[in-house]
């Protein structure tokens, strides 16, 4: 009995330091008088570099961050636990030049703002603000990255992932950059409630030969800002040659170029060269106010689930894909290719959807949105380089706009709906001059839209949720299995409203949003 007693307290002896073992915090305020790399690092006696506190911190351990200016740096290192860097309380600590996180496992970055000082800006525009190579399990969440707004035209590709797997970008603000966020050659990439707009360059999100799984989610794309230098035009999200098993689901896209584009897919340079991509899904999103056809085009992939989706304008473009099922949309106009076979059923057609039927499909309806225009017209290809601001053109306005009327236009010159209407003053075949003039020169390629709105309308901000008399309601195929929509709404049933859905729920609405009646 003795010699296990001494056993045990043996044992409990060499557990003791590990119970023991506390992750420890390092405050850095750089701006502090009394900061210094000496102290120990506590809030009453802060380092003045977080490279010191770089130096210092083991897995597990927190750096605090206080108001001040980040000069660029590198974070490299395997921290399980994970390494926290956040902003101290009220804070919005700044890095000016830059942060590369690369060979590291375990990091949590939150609450900084990722910018540029004056006099030490970068030449070249495609200099990263954030760059993450080589890495697993790092989470970036509420940081901020920007160049100047006051300016028209900016510096920087936002975030750039490269070779890395289980990459989290989160809850965070991308705003006056050249080129948005990216993922190349990853895997488990999430990124989630992004909000993105204005940039000057190609992307919104990129990926690019990513096996994935890629959850792109809740994030809001827009370039309806004003911007002057532009490097090609602006689409909200893209895939370049392949990227397998990808989610994008809730996500609210407008005032773009391309909404989203995956085109062709082989890229004969590439590490693996992928003829084809492969398990897509695209649920619960919103994609309108786009200048070209391309509105959501998806070429070469197998295996795309296209559902409850809302495209007020537009519908899905598929190009020489298979496996591929498209149910429970709202669509504005249109076809479905027929060129390959595609389950296509619970659509409501504004107009179109003649090529492929669905026994339920509902077509010539009005989907009854909360707040819309009555009808929208973009200028037709052979017109866009004879707009001016104040001649438009549009092949659909014949015989539906007249003298007199009011319309609203939304410029491609990046400054949007300005919310004003403008007064018809004269009606041609497949033209209209408009008074007051546009603020700025519509984009030669894009053209405008002209929206019409009812008489005496003075709210010219969209809302593509459906009111309590649409025929979208509780009449969609649950067997999709739709999650949560972006306001965070399961299936509703509304009262008074026939359940003529399918599936385990029969009250399922179609589109992006579910009618959710005040209570």
């Amino acid at each position: 009995m003795k010699c296990l007693t001494t056993v045990l307290l043996l044992l409990a002896g060499l557990l003791m330091p590990c119970s023991l073992t506390h992750a420890a915090e390092y405050a850095v305020t750089p701006t502090a008088s009394d900061a210094a790399d000496e102290n120990p690092g506590t809030a009453a006696k802060p380092l003045k570099t977080l490279a010191r506190a770089l130096a210092l911190a083991k897995a597990g351990d927190t750096i605090v961050l206080g108001e001040g200016q980040y000069p660029a740096t590198t974070i490299k290192g395997v921290f399980n636990p994970p390494l926290t860097i956040c902003a101290a309380k009220g804070a919005q600590p700044a890095f000016v030049n830059g942060l590369l996180v690369q060979n590291t496992t375990g990091l949590r970055l939150s609450g900084a703002r990722f910018t540029w000082i004056p006099a030490d800006k970068p030449n070249g525009r495609m200099t990263q603000f954030i760059r993450i190579a080589s890495c697993k399990d790092v989470e970036l969440a509420d940081c901020e990255i920007v160049d100047d707004p006051a300016l028209t035209s900016w510096i920087g590709w936002a975030c750039d992932i490269t070779d890395s797997d289980g990459i989290t970008v989160r809850d965070s603000k991308v705003h006056h950059v050249h080129f948005g966020v990216t993922a190349t050659m990853s895997r488990n990439i999430i990124f989630r409630n992004l909000d993105i707009g204005p940039w000057t360059h190609e992307d919104g999100i990129r990926l690019t030969e990513c096996e994935g799984p890629v959850l792109v989610e809740g994030c809001h794309m827009t370039n309806a800002f004003v911007s002057g230098t532009k490097g090609g035009h602006t689409d909200g999200m893209q895939v370049v040659f392949w990227t397998d098993n990808l989610t994008v689901r809730n996500c609210h896209i407008h005032g773009v170029a391309h909404g989203f584009g995956a085109y062709h897919c082989a890229d004969p340079n590439a590490k693996i060269n992928k003829p084809r991509r492969t398990n897509w899904r695209f649920e619960g999103n919103l994609v309108y106010d786009i200048y070209t056809p391309n509105a959501i085009t998806i070429v070469e992939t197998d295996g795309v689930v296209f559902v409850n989706n809302t495209m007020p304008q537009n519908c899905v473009n598929l190009d020489k894909c298979t496996d591929v099922v498209v149910k429970n949309n709202i669509f504005g106009s249109g076809d479905i290719r027929n060129d390959a076979p595609v389950q296509s059923d619970y659509n409501l057609w504004v107009t179109g959807g003649l090529k492929v039927q669905g026994q339920h499909d509902l077509r010539g309806a009005d989907p009854r949105f909360v707040n819309a225009p009555l009808a929208w017209f973009k200028t037709d290809h052979r017109f866009k380089k004879d707009v001016t601001r104040t001649k438009l053109f549009s092949s659909a306005m014949k015989g539906r706009i007249a003298v007199g009327d009011k319309v609203e236009v939304h410029n491609t010159d990046g400054g949007g709906s300005d919310g004003k209407l403008r007064t018809v003053t004269a009606v041609g075949d497949s033209w209209i001059e408009v008074a007051p003039p546009l603020g700025g020169d519509p984009d030669p390629l894009f053209g405008v839209i002209v929206f019409k709105w009812p008489d005496g309308h003075t709210n010219f901000t969209p809302d593509y949720r459906l009111r309590a008399d649409s025929p979208a309601i509780d009449s969609a195929d649950s067997g999709v299995g739709r999650g949560k929509d972006a306001d965070g709404h399961e299936a509703v049933d509304v009262p008074g409203t026939p359940n003529s859905g399918a599936g385990p729920v029969k009250y399922l609405d179609r589109g992006a949003f579910e009618c959710v009646p005040p209570r």
